[in-house]
């Protein structure tokens, strides 16, 4: 019976797994074979624009240059050396890359599906948009219960091999400090793989793991994605990242609510301390503080109705 139910937990986890990257890469195409046409197109625009714009300013210099002497020798150069900004456009228009690959798609997609949304890339047709909006809202909640599902199987694992080798008292210390070394592990090699690829300081480095694992995405930095193996690193070690920072969050839940029931506790008990009290007068001229409750108490006790003016005509009586 363990193991059947041991291998119905992995084949859950691993059919929502497949699902969701095949849903992710599904999501890829389709945005990549939606926008890829559309940037083309506008870039060969962009490429034609620059090229009329210097072959049309070719021959005007050279009619400039039979009209007037070399005392506008100044205004040549300083047209020629615009033709020449024009030229180096055109060859970097010519050679910039395209944005919607699929490789940068998948990266797309996945920055949907986390919420991370960096804005290196944005769609720009209606299609695109809408479609954006339809795979955020199916692929988001999904995605995070993955990461919930892997964390909670993740944590029971964690805490068979913990009890098979430490005594139930230091249980939760031992199970505290693996999590906090892995997720440290973790900060300091993406930070460090980041540093390396896009040759930036520590600092700045460790500002992008910030973002990337708090879903924040600033958007001053990006991950590369200008191939198959760095954004598939990426992918998964994201997702591992979100799977311990779940695990952390799922082992402190119970420091948490027992943290929330003290609280709570302290707050019934501070409330019955300051609860409304009435002033009764006695015989003497000293006020004597009773609670309503017992008051009322009494007042059911005697199957006497509570009344205020009662319980003063009976402390004077």
């Amino acid at each position: 019976m363990p193991l059947c139910s041991l291998s119905e937990k992995f084949v859950t986890l691993v059919v929502s797994f497949l699902g969701l990257v095949l849903y992710m890469l599904v999501g890829a195409a389709c945005f990549s074979a939606i926008e890829l046409p559309y940037e083309k197109n506008e870039h060969n625009l962009s490429v034609a624009r620059l090229k009329v714009d210097n072959d049309s300013a070719v021959p005007a210099v050279q009619a400039l240059t039979y009209r007037y002497n070399s005392s506008a020798c100044f205004s040549f150069e300083a047209i020629e050396y615009h033709i020449m900004e024009d030229d180096y456009n055109h060859q970097r228009v010519e050679d910039d890359p395209l944005s919607w690959t699929y490789t940068k798609s998948v990266m797309f997609s996945f920055s949907v599906m986390t919420t991370l949304g960096y804005g290196d890339l944005i769609p720009v047709t209606r299609i695109s948009k809408g479609m954006s909006m339809i795979f955020g809202v199916a692929t988001i909640p999904l995605y995070f219960i993955m990461v919930m599902l892997y964390a909670t199987q993740g944590l029971a694992l964690l805490d068979i091999i913990i009890d098979s080798l430490i005594s139930e008292r230091h249980k939760s210390k031992v199970r505290a400090g693996i999590l906090g070394g892995i997720f440290l592990i973790l900060v300091l090699v993406f930070t460090g793989v980041y540093t390396a690829r896009h040759d930036i300081d520590y600092l700045n480095a460790m500002w992008f793991t910030f973002a990337t694992f708090t879903t924040i995405g600033f958007g001053d930095m990006v991950p590369d994605n200008t191939s198959s193996f760095h954004a598939f690193y990426f992918i998964v070690f994201t997702t591992i990242s979100y799977i311990v920072i779940a695990m952390i969050a799922l082992s402190l839940q119970d420091q948490f609510l027992t943290m929330y029931r003290n609280v709570s506790r302290l707050s019934r008990n501070f409330c019955k301390m300051l609860c409304i009290c009435d002033v009764i007068p006695t015989q003497e001229g000293t006020p004597r503080m009773t609670r309503l409750r017992d008051t009322r108490r009494i007042a059911e006790m005697e199957a006497v109705p509570y009344d205020l003016e009662t319980e003063e005509e009976r402390a004077f009586a």
